[in-house]
């Protein structure tokens, strides 16, 4: 705020000790001038002058009016003149008399904002990077403002200096950041692992729980066989028995039969024995 105070106030100065505007006349420039304001020696408003009117003869030369494309090429061709003549790096804005707008400071002696022909409107003047600021080799050179525009410097240097501070810290409050980030995406890395593993170990139970069901499922299988073979199995044994039975029946039957045949063959030998048979 205070560095925008000053230029303002240095502006305002510069605007109030500019004469009142005058219109000349003259063979030599050709066109009316018209000077809205000034802070430059007449040698150097001359030489402006004669290389702005140069650049407006060939530029109507060629185009009448002038195209507002050609403004560009006739200020490119005014700042290189004026850098070959008088050094430095200087900028320039030219247009028409009422399309034409601008706010800047300037430093004193270096500065000038004119018309020609009442149609053409230049706002010139050298940049701050060539005008000495401390030493003076030339009171021309020289305004009453150069202390305050040391002071608006060194307020930049430090606002500069403030500012490559502030950003440094903000690169280590974005490293930090960075790093706090990078903590934060190892810790989610580390939790959906071990999500993931969870995961995988629940898929495996799963698979041993459904294969341990299939097993169960197929032992019960092989006991349902083994109960049928089993019931298959006594029925056969009940069936051995019976028939072992039957056997052990007839084979007593037998014995019976047997010993009735004994005990017949020996009452009949008996019965022979006591009467022999007679031949007829």
């Amino acid at each position: 705020m205070f560095v925008l105070v000053l230029l303002l106030t240095y502006c305002a100065s510069l605007e109030a000790s500019v004469p009142p505007t005058t219109t000349l006349e003259s063979a030599i420039l050709r066109r009316s001038l018209t000077v809205k304001q000034q802070s430059m020696p007449p040698d150097r408003i001359a030489t402006v002058l004669r290389i702005t009117n140069n650049m407006v003869d060939h530029y109507e030369g060629l185009n009448q009016p002038i195209a507002q494309a050609e403004y560009f090429k006739m200020c490119r061709s005014i700042f290189e003149q004026l850098e070959a003549e008088l050094g430095g790096t200087w900028t320039c804005i030219a247009g028409e008399i009422n399309s034409l707008g601008s706010f800047t400071h300037f430093f004193t002696n270096w500065y000038i904002h004119f018309t020609l022909a009442d149609k053409y409107r230049f706002l010139i003047y050298k940049g701050a990077q060539e005008i000495p600021l401390k030493t003076c080799q030339d009171q021309s050179d020289c305004g009453p403002k150069d202390e305050e525009i040391q002071v608006l410097q060194d307020e930049k240097a430090a606002l500069l200096l403030e500012s490559t501070k502030l950003k440094q810290e903000l690169t280590e409050a974005k490293l930090e950041l960075q790093m706090n980030n990078l903590e934060d995406i190892k810790q989610n890395l580390a939790i959906t692992e071990a999500n993931r593993e969870t995961e995988e170990a629940l898929l495996e139970v799963t698979v041993l729980k459904n294969t341990l069901a299939e097993t169960e499922r197929k032992l019960k299988e092989v006991k349902d066989q083994l109960s049928n073979k089993e019931s298959e199995s006594e029925t056969m044994k009940l069936a051995i028995n019976q028939l072992t039975e039957t056997l052990t029946k007839e084979q007593t039957k037998l014995r019976e039969r047997q010993e009735e045949n004994t005990g017949l063959h020996q009452l009949l030998n008996t019965v022979l024995s006591s009467n022999p048979p007679v031949c007829l």
